[in-house]
């Protein structure tokens, strides 16, 4: 200990204690010195206290993103449940149909589609949803039902701007696979709204069945080639890392899964966690 407060008055240039025959004496300057230390010391003990409980208790903000199309069907109210259940958690959802950057936009979760995840994060997969070749009747009476994936190029297309699937139509069926290329004159940045277009006339599209599931049902769009098949679209909840995770995140993805199986549209997924080791 002496040799302790010994380096702490050479770093201070001040003696805080004086030693003696008859015993040790603090100084002014080693009152001064305790009294604002103890303050500090137990303002970073409050903290600590404070840190810990955020981590171990759902408390605390939750940085969300997902697509539009996504948030506006059902993250919107999946996040609003989660908050009404948990009281000291606040969620910020962010809309945007462009891959964040999860560390700089210091967001705690990203809901994500694809079949390629960042090499650098955790992904855990929750759910897939086929997607599937869809028009309005309308277009159907004009230019008539494709029969065969050939036919679909006698067709107008809308395409997905983000989603870099959906232009290449890549199927499997009765008579084995096929690939149709499609050159889309409209291009749209997000999947309700290339729902809109094709419900509107526009053209046919190819969409994962969670976005378009209502419309099918009630007949403002139908499936074309059915006994075909498109690849499935995969969703994945991203977060930067599984270290240390709060308490409340932990919960809010466990949350994820259990609303994610009774989604329309989604064929849910057993909850494996993907871990990428750093590559890029």
């Amino acid at each position: 200990m002496s040799r302790l407060i010994g380096g702490l008055e050479r770093s201070l240039g001040t003696r805080l204690l004086e030693r003696g025959y008859d015993g040790i004496r603090v100084t002014p300057e080693g009152r001064l010195f305790y009294s604002g230390s103890r303050e500090l010391i137990e303002g970073l003990g409050q903290l600590v206290h404070g840190v810990k409980r955020n981590t171990e208790q759902a408390e605390g903000r939750i940085r969300v993103s997902a697509s539009v199309a996504m948030c506006l069907l059902h993250a919107r109210r999946w996040v609003q449940e989660f908050v009404d259940g948990n009281p000291g958690v606040e969620i910020e959802l962010d809309a945007n149909d462009r891959r964040v950057d999860l560390v700089d936009g210091e967001f705690d979760v990203a809901l994500r589609f694809g079949s390629e995840m960042p090499k650098d994060q955790i992904a855990r997969k929750l759910a897939g949803s086929p997607r599937v070749l869809v028009a309005a009747p309308a277009l159907l009476t004009r230019s008539g039902v494709p029969a065969h994936p050939t036919d679909l190029s006698e067709l107008p297309f809308v395409g997905w701007a983000t989603d870099f699937e959906a232009s290449q139509i890549r199927l499997s069926g009765p008579t084995g696979e096929a690939l149709i290329k499609m050159l889309p004159r409209l291009h749209l940045s997000c999947g309700i709204l290339v729902r809109e277009a094709v419900a509107d006339g526009a053209g046919f599209g190819q969409l994962p069945l969670w976005i378009v599931a209502r419309f099918l049902e009630d007949g403002r769009l139908v499936r074309l080639l059915p006994h075909w098949r498109c690849p499935h679209q995969d969703l994945y909840a991203v977060y930067p890392s599984r270290k240390f995770l709060p308490q409340r995140v932990k919960l809010f993805l466990d949350f994820l899964s259990q609303r994610i199986e009774q989604a329309h549209g989604f064929e849910a997924h057993a909850w494996r966690e993907r871990a990428k080791s750093p590559d890029a």
